[in-house]
């Protein structure tokens, strides 16, 4: 009997070690944490099904293929950029998509070159003052606008500073501004700004630049204090130079544009209290791009 008792004291210390060693061993392999913006489309948004969208979700199939287990994602709003920095600088995160170098705010990321696309900063004007700009020096002469919470690199944020810009945290208004002529323009990445006038239903009564001002390098950055940062960097690195991988890449910036398209095709544009004006009626054409002359380029 007493031989029975020790035969199942020993089960159940070898069950309760078992135990504590397999909650041990997943405790020390979470998943992969990958941050990102979660309302800067393309470059990130959570969609209405409370899913992730990102141009980057090659980088999260690299990770999921090589960790073999699906990544945790934690999205930020732009306007949360305390809490970026500061989560990117304890390990609160492992991979953070769309980073900008020599930049203070990603100085605790590894940023992996080269980089995997671009974010091009442009401007948008109405077509009938596209007459105006013969040169990207004739916008300091004017009165711009941006969205205050987008984010640009340490270099264009303080080239900025030499044009003559006012901001505001509502896209809306911000069109409405440019629509009533309060600016004369708005300076935005090219994609986010393209959306936001997509989603207003104003994106074909609108000029774009062809070229943007400044065409913003954007990196994929592992943080530096991550405990599977070379591992998670190794298997990166090893991808984003492959042709399959680039073209995924535009692949996912063309559909984003064509899914905004879509999704807000039946909306009426705002008429922005300009239906019994008169200067209306030239604000309500199709938009075409801005020509520049030749040797004009983006700084």
């Amino acid at each position: 009997m007493k031989k029975i008792l020790l035969i199942i004291f020993i089960f159940f210390i070898s069950l309760a070690l078992y135990i504590e060693v397999k909650a041990f061993s997943l405790d020390n392999n979470p998943p992969i944490v990958i941050s990102g913006y979660g309302n800067y489309a393309p470059i990130g948004i959570m969609a209405k099904n409370n899913k992730f969208n990102t141009i980057f979700t090659p980088v999260i199939n690299i990770i999921s293929q090589q960790q073999k287990q699906l990544p945790s994602v934690k999205t930020y709003k732009l306007s949360d950029l305390e809490n970026i920095e500061k989560d990117i600088r304890i390990g609160k995160v492992d991979v953070f998509l769309g980073g900008y170098n020599q930049t203070e705010r990603f100085e605790n990321l590894d940023l992996l070159f080269p980089a995997v696309t671009h974010n091009p900063v442009t401007f948008f004007m109405l077509p009938s003052n596209a007459h105006l700009i013969k040169s990207f020096d004739d916008l300091k002469k004017l009165k711009g606008i941006r969205y205050s919470q987008e984010i640009f690199s340490d270099f264009v944020e303080n080239k900025l500073e030499e044009y003559n810009l006012e901001s505001s945290s509502s896209t809306y208004e911000i069109y409405e501004k440019l629509f009533t002529r309060k600016v004369d323009y708005i300076i935005s990445g090219y994609y986010f700004g393209m959306i936001e006038a997509i989603k207003l239903g104003v994106s074909r009564q609108i000029a774009v630049s062809k070229q943007p001002l400044w065409n913003i390098p954007l990196f994929i950055g592992v943080s530096k204090i991550s405990p599977r940062h070379d591992t998670i960097a190794k298997a990166i690195v090893r991808h984003i130079q492959d042709e399959e991988f680039i073209n995924q890449i535009k692949e996912n910036l063309k559909k984003s544009l064509e899914f905004f398209e879509q999704e807000y095709s039946g909306v009426v544009p705002p008429t922005f209290g300009l239906e019994n004006a008169e200067e209306n009626q030239d604000t309500l054409i199709t938009g075409t791009p801005i020509s520049f002359p030749d040797n004009i380029s983006a700084e």
